[in-house]
């Protein structure tokens, strides 16, 4: 049973701290012809705000303020000052009278500045590593909600749109935050080293798909134009070490081409496969965007099994980080079988469950440093 409000007067807020919310930005990603950024959220109180602020830094320097005002007493606004070619990091922070309570209180947004907060770069040439660059924890993309156009060469095409995954990936460099997944509301034929220009809204969530697409950062409902074909764009190499599920870098990857040499299936779990190579960590391939054939060769796998390479596209979903197969070739030779493989996590570790721990059946990946009880 659950209570669900349909209309703000639903709501009567007792005493507490301000409510931030409905943020936005415009310009959302500036460039170097405009002056300044208008911030702009929605706070609550049970009594009057005293205090609004924009706290923001230019290219990592210290922080300055600028105050937020209201004209009907909810939708509060700043301005940030620009010039050329700068990166700017801000969060907002809203205080009220104390009203009904001990004394006054402070909300803050985002609620953890050492886990995220808001950013964007000035900038005439905005690239896909802007996009999904992020100095915080949290990986979110500092483009949250805007309509943006990038370009690069595509990696997962028509095929990887028709799988049960349903979406593109291209890339404008290798190497990590070169690499982004989109989608389209219709499907476009595009073919692997096609060049194109998206357009398309920038989300790292999905209410409609959370537990698919939630965490990954995505264009979505892409426009594609000026296709021209150029040479497919190679892999980045990399190791299990390397994109492990809590490796200090793995968010680096997300929506790039990936290769790993000499890998050992250790492990068929119920919806992806773990490997393993020579550093001894754990790493997972996946096939939701895997034609039909690498599909089927996919549920051949067995635990052991020794493989030159395999290769895909690197995302996170359903609550992991993974390759996605895209067809056979990405899978290479398999080299042998290993009846004892040697998988040392290094380390203890309790992922997030996925669909919800509200849903008849939730998994939780967990990891722990040797063998014992659990």
């Amino acid at each position: 049973y659950k209570l669900c409000p349909l209309y703000a007067d639903d709501f009567e807020f007792g005493s507490g701290p301000p409510s931030i919310s409905g943020f936005s930005r415009e310009p959302c990603a500036p460039v170097n012809s405009d002056n300044e950024v208008l911030v702009s959220c929605v706070i609550l109180d049970n009594g009057a705000i005293t205090e609004a602020l924009i706290h923001y830094s230019i290219d990592d320097g210290e922080y300055n303020t600028v105050t937020m005002t209201s004209e009907d007493d909810s939708v509060f606004t700043g301005v940030i000052p620009l010039s050329n070619d700068i990166t700017v990091n801000y969060y907002i922070t809203a205080t009220d009278d104390g009203a009904d309570q001990s004394e006054p209180k402070t909300s803050v947004y985002p609620y953890d500045i050492e886990y995220d907060q808001l950013g964007f770069i000035v900038t005439d040439n905005l690239f896909i590593s802007d996009v999904q660059y992020t100095p915080w924890p949290s990986g979110n993309t500092r483009y949250e909600g805007c309509v943006l156009t990038v370009d690069g060469i595509v990696t997962a095409d028509t095929a990887q749109y028709n799988s049960g995954y349903s979406s593109y990936a291209l890339q404008d460099g290798e190497g990590p935050w070169g690499g982004l997944i989109f989608d389209t509301e219709e499907m476009v034929e595009v073919t692997r080293g096609d060049h194109v220009t998206i357009t398309g809204l920038v989300t790292d969530y999905d209410p409609d798909w959370l537990f698919k697409f939630g965490g990954n950062t995505r264009l979505i409902n892409a426009q594609v134009s000026d296709v021209s074909q150029v040479d497919e764009q190679g892999p980045y190499m990399v190791t299990c070490e390397d994109i492990y599920q809590t490796a200090d870098e793995v968010e680096s990857y997300e929506g790039v081409l990936l290769k790993l040499n000499n890998v050992t299936v250790s492990a068929v779990n119920d919806f992806d496969w773990s490997i393993t190579d020579g550093t001894g960590f754990e790493a997972l391939i996946d096939d939701d965007m895997a034609n039909f054939n690498a599909d089927n060769f996919m549920g051949t796998l067995v635990e052991g099994q020794e493989l030159d390479h395999v290769m895909g596209i690197f995302n996170y979903s359903f609550g992991t980080y993974k390759i996605q197969i895209r067809d056979v070739a990405d899978l290479g030779q398999t080299v042998g079988i290993d009846d004892d493989v040697k998988v040392n996590p290094y380390e203890y570790a309790l992922h997030d469950n996925f669909p919800n721990p509200f849903n008849p059946e939730t998994q939780i990946r967990f990891s722990i440093g040797s063998q014992e009880d659990v």
